[in-house]
């Protein structure tokens, strides 16, 4: 699989947009473009990481004590953290996006998917964050992990970021800028998140679905 650079995927974005002054190092470069790529580069990564289940992404978590747990862990905080809810943990720092706490089911249905909520801790003496509340104890989390090595991006994600990227940087670097060019980014870059939805698809070998609960329940 060809890998591609984070300067690679620039200059798609800047391709996209009509902008032929393409970056050679992003942390060098001294350019108006650099300068745009880089204002918008981490944040775009993170929001197409949370659009979609990318598998590559794809990480689980098991819950540990929080005295000993990694920085990154998933870590059980507290029990009985409230009146609502029984178990606490600490939401990963390399977590961009919750997507379940495992039920022990492939395919949930609505009475088998644990429910959970995201909330906040800290106060003036300690670090502050962010939880996930849920009454499942041994907690087992399914999230998309913040992947920052592009070797490993297969090439939907690529095309998804860089048309992401490219609808951000627009305004400030398209000579021909219009409302409308926004509008077809947007358009393009849905197409890529469908295309990998597509793609993803393809490389599963899925369970039967289960039957609907109306008909198991008879």
């Amino acid at each position: 699989m060809t890998t591609y650079s984070t300067a690679d995927i620039a200059n798609m974005a800047l391709a996209h947009i009509g902008v032929s002054n393409w970056i050679s190092n992003l942390s060098t470069d001294d350019s108006d473009e650099a300068d745009a790529v880089n204002a918008f580069l981490s944040i775009t990564r993170e929001q197409t990481l949370r659009d979609f289940p990318w598998p590559f992404a794809t990480k689980t978590a098991d819950s540990t004590l929080i005295t000993t747990a990694a920085t990154n862990a998933f870590a059980l905080i507290e029990e009985d953290p409230n009146e609502e809810w029984s178990f606490s943990y600490l939401y990963p720092t390399d977590c961009v996006e919750v997507r379940r706490i495992q039920s022990g089911l492939r395919n949930d249905q609505v009475t088998s998917r644990v429910p959970y909520r995201i909330g906040f801790y800290g106060t003036t003496t300690t670090a502050t964050g962010r939880l996930i509340f849920t009454d499942m104890e041994d907690a087992i989390l399914e999230y998309t992990a913040l992947v920052t090595d592009t070797s490993i991006y297969p090439p939907d994600f690529v095309m998804a970021w860089s048309y992401r990227l490219a609808w951000h940087i627009a305004p400030r670097l398209a000579n021909n800028y219009t409302p409308q060019m926004t509008q077809t980014l947007m358009q393009l870059y849905a197409i890529q998140i469908a295309r990998a939805r597509a793609n993803s698809g393809n490389e599963e070998q899925s369970d039967r679905p289960p039957e609907a609960e109306w008909i198991s329940g008879r």
